[in-house]
Parts: C-alpha cells; sequence; structure tokens
C-alpha cells in the first residue's frame, strides 16, 4: 500500500449511520459528511483509485448531528438508528470482481470491500452530493 494512503489523516466529520425504525423505508447505511470530511473522502478514494496496489484506511466516523438527521427525514428526524465507529474502505485493485461492493460489520467497524467500478461509482456519489445543503447530503450505501 502506497504510503500517501497510510500517511492521509482525516479532516472533517464522517457521519455513518442505520436506523433501527422504519426500516422499509430507509434499509440500510448511510453516510453523510461535512465540507471537510467531503473534500478527505474524495482525496482518499482518488488516491486509492490512482494507487498501483490494493490499499485500505481505517476511518474514525462521527454520530450522526440532529440537523443530518433530520435533513433525512425519517419519521421527521426521530427514528431510532445506530451507529459504528469506524469505517474500514478495503479497496480490492485487481480484483476479477470490478463490480465488488460488499459491506459487512465487525465489532463496530462497518468494512466497505469495493472493486474498481463500484469504486468510480462511490467517488461519483459523493461527489453528486456537493450540489446539496450538510443537512442533506449524503446517500445510502446498502
Amino acid at each position: 500500500m502506497e504510503q500517501s494512503i497510510e500517511r492521509i489523516k482525516k479532516e472533517g466529520k464522517i457521519y455513518v449511520w442505520k436506523y433501527t425504525e422504519n426500516t422499509r423505508n430507509y434499509p440500510g447505511w448511510n453516510i453523510s459528511f461535512d465540507n471537510e470530511g467531503f473534500d478527505f473522502l474524495i482525496k482518499l478514494l482518488k488516491l486509492m483509485k490512482d494507487s498501483q496496489w490494493p490499499s485500505k484506511k481505517l476511518i474514525h466516523t462521527d454520530p450522526p448531528i440532529k440537523e443530518v438527521l433530520s435533513g433525512v427525514n425519517n419519521l421527521g428526524g426521530k427514528a431510532g438508528w445506530r451507529t459504528i465507529k469506524q469505517l474500514s474502505l478495503q479497496y480490492k485493485k485487481n480484483s476479477p470482481e470490478t463490480n465488488l461492493w460488499r459491506l459487512t460489520e465487525e465489532n463496530q467497524v462497518l468494512v466497505i470491500s469495493i472493486g474498481f467500478n463500484m469504486l468510480v461509482e462511490f467517488i461519483k456519489a459523493i461527489r453528486d452530493t456537493q450540489k446539496m445543503t450538510m443537512e442533506t447530503s449524503g446517500f445510502l450505501m446498502s
């Protein structure tokens, strides 16, 4: 793994959560971020994509704030939720599974295993949130 990926430090807030109520309408894991978190994620994912080797990065996450939960509007922002402590991005650079997108939870860590095509789509999805306010940015990951 490249040292630039190992050395990059998290900046900003990155919120990852899963609803425990109204899950029929809001299934799976959600991600949102502030402006600095956005910049950090884009920078990290581009480093991973451009690296000649497979790579991984463990990122400490932040509990979602009221404004983020209200923006999603699950039960008016009052739906129960849970979060994880860390996000582990694992880019499978040379995997024949270019469409790999697998989310697993292990000991308060959400592991995202990702192939090339899905990494490109993940970067695009994050970039698309630039048009939103922090309260409404983010998206469902699974």
